[in-house]
């Protein structure tokens, strides 16, 4: 229960903005569960990993996302595999490889389309990936297809953030 909440406490300073505390809580966390033994959830590193990709430490985080793949991949978590590759495809984006993101968003739209596994805020967020790279590359038909499927599929999913995003690009 510690372990959790520490992972919540997390989770709640990083909606916060106060990054300082979301990590020190994240890395509490993670403590804790290797002093335990246990095996550290892969959703531990893709949290850090974001915070550090938003404070743009692209290496760190990075490095927690390529963790939280293969914790999720030893573990057959098809869930934590997409979400960290859609991570790691978001700093791909950032440092302009744009086609190693292409090839990760796509992998992850098309997983998306074949199982239930994929939450509708994740599926939201690799539609909007592929939407923003395409339109980096300068494809802006491939960016238009991605960007209406996403607004329809935001609006059925009532998934107002998203919603938003889709009618600004």
């Amino acid at each position: 229960d510690i372990i959790e909440s520490n992972f919540y406490y997390g989770c709640i300073a990083d909606i916060q903005g106060d990054y300082t505390a979301a990590i020190t809580y994240i890395n509490k966390a993670i403590d804790q569960t290797q002093k335990n033994d246990d095996s550290i959830p892969p959703k531990f590193y893709a949290l850090r990993g974001k915070i550090y990709e938003q404070y743009g430490h692209n290496t760190k985080a990075l490095t927690d996302f390529n963790t939280s793949l293969s914790i999720s991949k030893e573990h057959h978590n098809i869930a934590g595999e997409v979400i960290a590759e859609s991570s790691i495809a978001k700093i791909h984006r950032k440092t302009k490889q744009y086609h190693d993101a292409l090839e990760l968003h796509k992998k992850g739209y098309q997983i998306s389309e074949t199982t239930d596994l994929i939450s509708n805020y994740t599926r939201n967020s690799i539609i909007m990936g592929l939407a923003e790279t395409y339109l980096k590359i300068k494809q802006l038909d491939s960016a238009l297809v991605y960007l209406d499927k996403g607004l329809k599929e935001s609006v059925l999913t009532k998934d107002d953030e998203a919603e938003s995003y889709f009618y600004t690009y």
